[in-house]
Parts: C-alpha cells; structure tokens; sequence
C-alpha cells in the first residue's frame, strides 16, 4: 500500500525573468515555455486490469410479526442505559442527490425519521442488537445485528420505497462508516409496518465506533486542510475535483484479503473508515471517500452503484456547469507507484456513458438504487479539458501536430503535471500520433524550443492501451527559479528544477550544474547534466544575467540656519503602465459556456474581461488567471470577448488598453434524432432540424455503449443520412452532433441519445 504523501498544489510554477541594458537581450521565460523535446523509446502496448467485484448489494429480510415482537422487546431493555458523545458528524459532509430523488412526502418523512435517528447512534454509546433465527429445534439457523427500530405503518410504504430510502440515507451520509443498506422488516397486506437496519457487523461496539470516528476525525484533516487552501486560491470546481482525485488515489491501493485477488470483504474497505484510517478501500470506499470530500468543496457529487466488468461496483458522477460526468477513482488508480506512470490516470475521468465503457448501471439488480442523470458531455472530460484528446484534425499534417503538441505541454506546465496522456477518437489517430512523435522530432525541436525549459521524455517506453486507445507519455522538466542575479563579488548561481511527472528529483545524485562566466556581471551560463538513472538527458544549456546591484542615493540633509526651511518637493512616483494583452483565443464551448484563453501580460496584477452580445454588455469580470469559463449563457448565441489588463499603484487600479475583440459562440443544444430506419443493406436516420446548426456529424457504432466512429459530415439543411453498405443481421448504433463555426474552430454540441437498428 502507498504510503501517504505530502499535499501537492495543482499550480504553476511562476518563473520571473528581468532582462536589463547590462545583458544581451534574453527573451522572457513564461510559464507556458517550451523546451526541448526528445523521443528514444520504443513503443509497448501494455493493458491495466481493472479489479473485480467489491459491491455487496444490500438485502431486505421479511421477519414474522412475533419476531418483531422480540426484538422490540431487546430494544425496550436498552431504554436507560447511560449514553454519551462521540465527536459530532459535520453536515458539510452530507449531500441530498438521493433524498430529492424520493418522490412522495411519504418516502421522505421515512427518510428524515431514519437519518435523525442514525445521528443519534452514532453519537451514543449504544450497542447494537444481536438477533438469531432458529430452526425447531432450537438450533441457530442464523444472526445479525441491527442499530434501530422503526414503527412506519403511518407512511404506507412497501418494501421496494422502503430500500429505496435505506439507499438514499447510506448514499447521502457516507460520514456512516458503520451503515448498512440492509434490513429486515415486517409488513401486513404489502406494506411495511415495521423496520430493523442492520449493522456493519465491524462495528457493533460502541467503543469501537467511538475510536474509528476518532481516526477519522485526525485522518481527514490534511485533506480538508488542502481543499480550503485551494479554495482559498481561487480553485475551481474542476481544479479541487482533480486535486481530491488525486490525493485519494496517492493516499490508497485496492485492497485485496491478504495472500489473495480477491476484494477485501470487512467493512473498512467498503466505506470511508479505511481510507482515513489508512487500512484500504475497495469500489465503494474510493467512491463514498471522493464524495464526502467533494461535498466539503461544494461540488454536486453521486454515489453510484452498478456492474464493471461484469461484477457489483461502485464509481460517482460530478456536475460541472450543469452538465454531468462519471468518474471512477478505482480503475483510476493503477495500483502502484509505477516507474513513469505514478500510479495515476485519467481514463475514466469525467466521462460520457459513450466514453465510459465496461460500466452498466443497473438500478433494477441493485435494490433502491436511485437513478441518476444523463452523462452526455465532454467538455471536462480531462482528455478534452486538458488538450489531451486528439481527433484526425489534430493529426491531419505536421503543423497541426506541432501545434497540438504545443498546446499539450503548456497546459502541463500550468498544472505542473508531465505525465501526458492523450486519449484518441480512433486507433488510426493514434498510430498516425505515434508516427509523428517518431518521424517529425527535428521539426519539433525547431518550432517549440526556446532556449529556456527543457522538456524529455521521462521513461524508456512509451505506454499504449486499447480502447479509447490512450498513450501515457511521460515527461521531464528542467527549469530555473529565474534567470536574473545581482551581481555580489561571489560567483553567481541558479536554483533549478527537474521535475519527473508530478515528482521534484532531487540534485543530489541525479544531476549536476556546471557554470560559465558566472563570477562578474554579463550573460552567463548554466549547464545541467544527469546522473545516476538521468545521465540519458544530456547536457542541457541555459543562459542567464549577471546585473550590478542598485547603488541606493543618499539624500543629504538639509543644515539648520535661522533661515526658513525649504521643504524639498516630493519626487514624482512613475506612473505604472501595463500593455495590450494579446493571444486572446477561444479554447473551448458548450451550450451554455464559453472558455477564453489569453498570453499573461507582464507585470498585470489582474485582468478585466468583458462578454457581449452584439452592442450589449453581457458580463463584466476580474480575473488574476489567464483564461476565464463564462457560464450560464444561451445556447447556439453568438458573443464577443475583449479584455485588458490592469496593475496596482497607491491602491488604485492602473488599465491598459482593450485587446482586439474575439468573436465566440455557444453550442447548440443537442439534436434529436427521430428514427432510424433499415432499408435492404441500408440505414437512413432522421433527425429534427437544430436552428443555427451550421451542419451535423454522424457517428455509427456497433456496440451501444462504445466504439463509435464519424461516418458522414452534412450541411445545415439536411436533416436525414443514408448510411449504405451495411451487413445483414448485425445492429448498428447511431448518434449525431451540430456543429457551429466561429473563428476558424469548430464548436460542438452534445451528443443525441442513441437510436438503433438491426438489419
């Protein structure tokens, strides 16, 4: 198991660079800087196996009424015993998805009655209740335990309402290590009357309680500890979902009974005790650990249960921006602190259901497991998000390679992660990427360097698996704090930094710095060089300056006569001027958001971005990020952008001039395709007519859930495809998307729900 380690920060890393009359003209290092960029590796095709299993369905048991009877009894005999507190539960842990999904005032009266009543347990020393069944002759056929008793005639409820409720208190409150979905009931003519939960057998002893809740309490602190200060630095809702992610994934391994592949069965695993605790989690403990932390956040977060694979498991799904993903930690989590690939990746993060694959969700086998919304989008899917998804277009020839790759590295160095891995819309995309990464590394290097970070690859292979056809691609970075030194009689030195994936290597050992001219004020030079396991990168030159320190003015003092004093004027401060901010571009949209992106202007202490539509000023916003998410607009709406910078002098806000103004638009809403009909060898599909589509893709498929490829682009005024050449007895799949155009870039809408047909 892994070991925890210390938080990291999803940031960049500022690199600042003076440049001044007394050196040779360096250009400045930005954050966003690319190096070299080195490929010597052979390619494997290597495949993760995810774990089997780890849900264990609930059970509703019915009991006679004489067996009620007894218990009620057991409980009547607890009534005075002595109680006292435990640390409270912090209802900022507590999310309501499954409390809105009941849908009578019935249900959720039941639901109220249960959750009260599991605070009050789970603050008292109260022991749980050990119940046996007996055949005739006196032997124990079986036992269990159960926390409380319900008398709930009043609200009509069958058994199926009723699991449905135990589901929707167990999903919301994940705080309930001890909880259990399971319960034995009794009922009269269908309706139940009465209601036993049962108990995680683990932790039937209050004491035991009491000391798990204790660890948990001092577990979880360095967690909530790492959101607040995110929070508190202006993270967004994707930026703490990716950093809960991954705290949880480095913290923990899938648990295993000992000696075995099978998924551990004690109930630690199933819930948030082993995780805070440190013993280890299945499916379901990764799952209810990422939505506790998630609701602490404030992002909407569900619970899900259902197959992968084939066998009972357990993922979540994450709103952003209105529109909902899955994300599944555990197959997430590759088990190990692997070589290059640490451990961690993102295949399964923020996913469509087409993009989701081997994972069915299945209400109707897992009893009262509430339905959950449509999984459509792909806007945070991390592959898209993070540039790391490439369709044909990107491998269309090298300039679009090169570009893609360049806009891959700068978003890796802004969230100090070079463990690229990029995801692709088919396996000829991929192959095509591979060839380029092979064949156009010179034209690369010619493009991208810049003299300052140098960028390589980390490993000795590059990682390829199936579908959706992912490459891990690992990367080293080596940069310096900065580039500017003040000259002080001693020879001058930089800090620099190697950083292997997310993990800073240490000088010691690994590498070396060498320097050149660095003992007297002018341009100097650093060369870093590997050692040990990175003598492969080389030796690496950076240039930097040497600069005379300030001589500081002393301004003599004025001598005391009998004369009157002249007050010597104030000097004029400098007025602070800040420049036109330029590489203003659209990244990304849906149908409700825009994502702008611009190049940091030097010296701005934030940023004032403006939205309209036609004359009218829309939204007006300050940022101190180089990009900016408008949210909630109107969909398939045109817009323009402008932005200016601004610093700070004397407390007053000091702008510079408007940028050029970018048009950007929405997406469409997603279409709706009518039918598909089978003709002979043929399928035509009909869809309504999107107002402001300037045209719809087409994707066919032979599988419901995967696997789908682009089979035809047509214009706005068609609204029917004939797809021919299709196999008799075979079922296709088939969903559409709009598309819009705006500036040159293609913004797409979400898909259509999948309509079929068999031949």
């Amino acid at each position: 198991m892994k070991k925890k380690r210390g938080i990291k920060f999803l940031s960049a890393v500022l690199a600042t660079v003076c440049i001044v009359s007394s050196c040779p003209e360096i250009e400045a290092a930005p954050e966003e800087s690319i190096g070299e960029f080195s490929l010597n590796q052979t390619i494997s095709e290597e495949e993760f196996a995810e774990p089997e299993g780890g849900v264990i369905p609930d059970e509703a048991t019915p009991i006679s009424e004489e067996e009620a009877q007894e218990l009620h009894k057991l409980f009547q005999e607890l009534q005075g015993i002595e109680t006292y507190s435990v640390p409270q539960v912090n209802n900022e842990y507590t999310s309501n998805y499954g409390y809105s999904t009941l849908t009578t005032s019935q249900e959720q009266s039941c639901y109220a009655e249960i959750k009260t009543k599991a605070y009050q347990f789970h603050q008292q020393q109260q022991q749980a209740i050990l119940r046996q069944s007996k055949d005739s002759d006196g032997n124990v056929t079986s036992e269990y335990y159960v926390w409380a008793e319900f008398f709930i005639s009043e609200y009509g409820l069958d058994v199926e309402q009723v699991q449905k409720v135990l589901f929707a208190v167990e999903a919301d409150c994940p705080e309930f290590f001890w909880f259990s979905g399971s319960f034995t009931y009794a009922h009269v003519d269908g309706l139940v009357t009465k209601v036993y939960p049962k108990i995680e057998t683990d932790y039937i002893e209050a004491e035991t309680r009491r000391q798990t809740q204790d660890n948990i309490d001092v577990g979880i602190q360095p967690y909530l500890s790492a959101i607040d200060q995110a929070k508190a630095a202006g993270a967004d809702d994707m930026e703490l979902e990716l950093l809960i992610h991954d705290m949880i994934i480095e913290a923990v391994d899938y648990e295993y009974i000992p000696g075995t592949v099978t998924p551990q069965s004690a109930a630690y695993a199933h819930s948030i005790a082993g995780f805070f605790e440190g013993t280890g989690v299945v499916c379901e403990g990764y799952a209810k650990t990422f939505q506790m932390l998630m609701t602490y956040a404030g992002v909407d977060s569900i619970y899900a249960v259902g197959y992968g694979n084939g066998s009972g498991h357990a993922w979540n799904l994450v709103c952003l921006d209105g529109e909902w993903y899955n994300i599944d930690l555990t197959w997430n989590d590759m088990g190990q602190d692997a070589s290059y690939t640490d451990g961690i990746r993102y295949r399964y993060y923020n996913c469509s259901t087409d993009f989701f694959g081997n994972h069915v969700y299945v209400p109707s086998v897992f009893k009262g497991m509430y339905e959950v919304p449509e999984t459509n989008g792909d806007t945070y899917n991390y592959y898209h998000y993070y540039g790391l998804y490439a369709t044909e277009e990107a491998v269309a020839d090298e300039v679009a390679f090169v570009e893609f790759m360049a806009n891959a590295v700068n978003q890796a160095t802004k969230r100090r992660d070079y463990l690229l891995q990029f995801a692709f819309d088919s396996i000829a995309t991929r192959n095509t990427f591979l060839t380029y990464l092979e064949d156009y590394e010179t034209e690369f290097l010619e493009r991208v360097s810049d003299g300052y970070d140098v960028y390589k690859v980390a490993g000795s292979s590059t990682q390829t698996s199936g579908s959706p056809y992912t490459v891990y691609f690992p990367m080293l970075r080596i940069y310096a704090d900065t580039y500017e030194v003040e000259y002080n009689e001693e020879d001058a030195e930089l800090t620099f930094h190697m950083v292997k994936g997310r993990r800073e290597v240490q000088q010691d050992g690994n590498y070396q710095v060498f320097y050149m001219d660095n003992d007297k004020p002018g341009q100097a030079k650093a060369i870093v060089s590997g050692l040990g396991d990175y003598i492969d990168i080389g030796e690496n030159e950076f240039i930097f300056c040497i600069i005379e320190k300030k001589i500081m003015t002393v301004t003599p003092q004025p001598t005391v006569t009998s004369q009157p004093t002249v007050t010597p004027q104030p000097t004029a401060t400098p007025q602070l001027s800040v420049g036109q901010v330029s590489g203003l571009k659209l990244v990304s949209a849906s149908a409700n958001t825009v994502k702008i992106q611009f190049t940091k202007q030097t010296g701005a202490k934030g940023y004032e971005v403006v939205l309209y539509q036609g004359s009218k000023q829309k939204k007006k916003v300050t940022t101190t990020k180089t990009s900016y998410t408008f949210k909630k607009l109107s969909s398939a709406a045109d817009y323009t952008v402008k932005i200016r910078a601004y610093a700070e002098q004397d407390g007053t806000k000091v702008y510079g001039s408007y940028s050029k103004k970018l048009k950007v638009a929405t997406a469409t809403k997603a279409p709706t395709v009518k039918s598909v009909k089978k003709r002979n060898n043929q399928a035509v599909i009909n869809w309504k007519k999107v107002s402001k589509a300037a045209g719809y893709e087409i994707y066919m498929s032979n599988k419901k859930s995967s696997g789908y490829k682009k089979i035809a682009t047509v214009k706005k005024s068609s609204t029917k495809y004939t797809k021919k050449k299709l196999k008799k007895g075979k079922s296709y799949y088939f969903k559409v998307r709009t598309y819009r155009t705006v500036g040159g870039k293609k913004v797409y809408s979400s898909y259509s729900k999948v309509k079929s047909t068999k031949l």
